[in-house]
């Protein structure tokens, strides 16, 4: 089916010609008559495969054949391998000159079995199979269930029918999005392509009551690219295949998807083991190579004397659950979420461990054919016009990578850089020659404080590719310190493969001083916020401390009382001082919350139980309230983690939201007067807390009014406290917005990230 390779695998040699060549190779060295006598005794086998040789699929199905073959029995095999085509050129006149070379080639060939890979192939086969072979077996692979089941009298065929799961691949997808309502499909319009979109519509028959189902076939390939960059939210992307799209433009199936998961606003799925690395999360994936030692397998039983109709086909044992762990971390789908025995690819391994193996054999290959090539000469026209190219393309790159204000910066995996932009001079104080020179300087100017970001960041950069921004700051030869934003992301080749880093410095050192200006002025207005609102509670607040005070006095007294008696009371004395030491307690850790609340300084982002946080800071409003006859209800969620979030901060929101809407429902007659805080676990990494009053509730549109300074319905009010809770809500990145009842009154809700580890 779709041919396409993994990124997990390093193929540099995609022509079979080449392994012919390899093999013509290790023949050389066989003594003469150890090869006459193999050729004596050997089977032959002919393998017809569907599509072009460029393909990888048809490397990973002649892998498996041959394996299968070679591996398991004592006879020796000789195969001769076709490529038919048959997908680019459908046309008449095509097939009669094929039929001709294939007739001319074979004619006094003896086959002892034929392998027909695809359909096209298979199909080819059915019509002309007895005029150019008659009598041979044939054992196919990679054939749709439907082409076999047609065959009304099937004599001396047997094989492996492909299989493809859609129906599995959508059930892994709905478990990672469980939310998901909508699902794309896309395919091409090839003979192939239709065939595949016969078999999805089959298999998703059953989800059409549970999904909207959209087809993107019959298109150009631009217009699907723009339909899948527009997508609605929780969608699921299936890509079936693109052989060639509908304005008659071939593609290789893993190119078509390199460019839809490119720009897909949606996860990607897909069917096919090797088209894993081209952007798609996975599937329930089937793998070429399963199936060809498979159909091997059937073969070595019919050379070794089975009658093929007396062998059962086979299509079972291919598939397996397989997904890209980058693609997992891009959509934020969750690891826990995927099938049982889910395989995972592209985990944090270092280049060399994971291809230690391939880069080897690829050296070898290469040094081989490089002793093939020596000697030939290529055309002086053809050098000098490639030259002339060459300095036009540099000329190109040079205008844009000189002439940027930032500074740019390509880097290689071994740490050394490929270029540096002048740039780099008018901010860091270094000519780009110091950087190509030395190219641990950049981490010399930077302050010694901001080192150990910067070294976590570099090192995860080559160990996990993605893109990447931090922000750090330098000190330049003149002693003048700059904020840098720096971005960056790993570079690979046409092959997929990663050759460096290409990264941007940017000079932010103005926009720092903006922001911490900002954020100096948005913690002193929050401090007189919360005194002005403390400064409400002021009643409450020493009702809570007099309470413990005035049991302190009372056990106090009848202490007293118990020692001047003629005959101490002792125990009623050790029982009245235990009494003052916990109303003591009691009293202090009143007023320590009241310290803590009004402490200034710079946020301070900690793991924070905002269960805990909310019943704490509802301890200021408790006599408050209770005097105004109104009641809090708590429905908090259990063993919700911690949230990333400035305790005293969250405290003045949580306090905002709860005086607002005590004040709210002193405008209404509403009984009883109840306040509901709720916490419940939001989007993907964030928890949400509401609180729902019993007021008169909120005019449409006033919602966003009330969170403009200044902005006030009370009388005596200064406008500034729900101002102050967004921007608060803001910068932890959240969102604070209100919602009015559907019965009555009103709900501001917040929403904030969970905490992590290392949030960069």
């Amino acid at each position: 089916m779709t041919p396409g390779r993994r990124r997990g695998t390093i193929l540099f040699l995609t022509q079979p010609g080449i392994a012919s060549l390899l093999l013509s190779l290790a023949l050389l060295f066989v003594p003469y008559p150890a090869l006459a006598g193999a050729a004596q005794q050997a089977k032959t086998v002919l393998l017809l495969y569907s599509y072009q040789a460029v393909l990888p699929a048809n490397l990973e199905w002649d892998s498996g054949i041959r394996q299968a073959l070679e591996n398991t029995g004592q006879q020796p095999i000789e195969f001769y391998t076709e490529y038919l085509d048959l997908a680019q050129f459908p046309d008449e006149a095509y097939l009669h000159s094929l039929l001709n070379l294939l007739t001319i080639k074979y004619s006094g060939k003896k086959i002892d079995i034929l392998i027909p890979v695809g359909d096209l192939a298979f199909t080819f086969l059915q019509a002309h199979g007895n005029a150019l072979f008659p009598g041979v077996p044939m054992v196919f692979c990679a054939v749709a269930r439907e082409q076999v089941e047609a065959l009304k009298k099937p004599l001396k065929i047997t094989g492996q029918i492909s299989w493809v799961d859609v129906a599995g691949t959508l059930e892994a997808a709905l478990k990672l999005q469980s939310r998901a309502r909508q699902l794309i499909v896309i395919g091409g319009t090839a003979e192939t392509d239709r065939l595949m979109q016969q078999i999805a519509r089959e298999a998703l028959e059953p989800y059409k009551g549970r999904l909207e189902i959209t087809f993107l076939i019959d298109l150009p390939m631009a217009e699907i690219l723009t339909r899948v960059s527009h997508l609605p939210p929780e969608t699921i992307v299936i890509y079936l295949s693109i052989f060639r799209d509908s304005q008659g433009t071939d593609f290789v199936p893993r190119t078509a998807l390199a460019l839809i998961s490119q720009l897909a606003n949606a996860p990607v799925y897909g069917l096919w083991e090797n088209l894993l690395g081209q952007g798609m999360v996975g599937g329930h994936l089937m793998s070429f190579t399963a199936e060809g030692r498979m159909t091997g397998k059937i073969g070595r039983r019919v050379l070794n004397g089975e009658r093929p109709e007396n062998i059962p086909t086979v299509s079972e044992g291919t598939t397996a659950y397989e997904f890209d762990w980058r693609q997992l971390k891009r959509w934020g789908l969750r690891e826990v979420d995927l099938p049982p025995g889910s395989i995972v690819h592209f985990k944090k391994y270092t280049f060399w461990e994971e291809h230690k193996g391939e880069v080897i054999a690829t050296a070898t290959v290469f040094s081989v054919l490089s002793l093939l090539v020596v000697g030939l000469l290529i055309n002086l026209g053809q050098r000098r016009r490639a030259e002339s190219s060459l300095r036009q393309a540099e000329l190109q790159y040079r205008i844009v990578a000189d002439f940027t204000y930032d500074w740019e910066y390509w880097q290689n995996p071994d740490g050394t850089c490929r270029y540096v932009s002048p740039a780099c001079e008018r901010i860091s104080g270094h000519r780009a020659e110091e950087f190509l020179q030395r190219p641990d300087l950049v981490q010399e100017i930077i302050v010694p404080e901001d080192r150990e970001l910067w070294a976590r960041h570099s090192c995860g950069a080559f160990e996990k590719p993605g893109p990447r921004e931090i922000q750090f700051r330098l000190q330049r030869p003149d002693g003048t310190i700059r904020w840098i934003e720096h971005a960056c992301q790993p570079v690979t080749d046409d092959a997929g493969e990663f050759i460096g880093i290409r990264a941007t410095n940017r000079d932010i050192t103005e926009r720092k001083r903006a922001e911490m200006l900002e954020q100096q002025h948005r913690e002193q207005l929050a401090q007189a916020t919360r005194l002005a609102t403390l400064g409400e509670l002021t009643a409450s607040l020493a009702h809570e401390v007099n309470q413990p005070l005035s049991a302190v006095m009372n056990n106090a007294q009848a202490a007293l009382r118990f020692l001047h008696r003629q005959e101490p009371d002792l125990e009623e004395v050790d029982e009245a001082l235990g009494d003052i030491v916990r109303d003591g307690k009691r009293a202090g850790e009143v007023i320590q919350r009241l310290r803590q609340f009004l402490r200034p300084g710079e946020m301070l982002l900690q793991a924070v139980d905002i269960n805990e946080l909310i019943k704490e800071t509802a301890a200021f409003t408790r006599n408050e309230f209770l005097a105004r006859n109104t009641v809090i209800r708590y429905s908090l969620s259990d063993g919700l983690p911690p949230v990333r979030a400035d305790r005293i901060q969250i405290q003045q929101v949580v306090l905002n939201l709860l005086i607002n809407a005590q004040e709210a429902m002193n405008q209404s007659e509403a009984e009883p007067r109840e306040i509901l805080v709720q916490t419940t676990p939001g989007d993907v990494g964030s928890i949400t807390v509401s609180v729902r009053d019993r007021g008169p509730g909120l005019p449409s549109e006033n919602l966003e009014k009330i969170f403009k300074p200044f902005y006030t319905t009370k009388a005596a009010g200064m406008g500034m406290g729900l101002a102050i809770s967004r921007s608060i809500i803001t910068s932890h990145g959240g969102r604070l917005w209100a919602v009015p009842n559907p019965d009555q009154g009103a709900t501001l809700t917040f929403t904030l990230p969970v905490f992590q580890e290392d949030p960069r």
